[in-house]
């Protein structure tokens, strides 16, 4: 199951002896899935859209993507 608030990349840093002692989260799946998104729809100069238009519509597709990604797979 993709979950859009996990991190696309954490990173756990770990003293000598293995004990965790920082945690670098960076951005969600759903801001990573989004930013891409948007990269796309602000590169399209056809559409016209305002900049939170744009916004608007990447969380949407982010949106979609992770429920896509949550349905289960069919192997054909």
């Amino acid at each position: 199951m993709t979950n859009g608030n996990e991190p696309i990349n954490a990173v756990i840093e770990v003293d000598k002896v293995g004990n965790p002692v920082k945690k670098h989260l960076g951005l969600t799946k759903r801001e990573y899935f989004a930013a891409m998104a948007m990269q796309g729809l602000r590169a399209n100069n056809k559409l016209m859209l305002t900049a939170e238009d744009a916004a608007i519509q990447a969380c949407n597709d982010a949106d979609a993507l992770i429920t896509q990604l949550n349905k289960p797979t069919t192997n054909e």
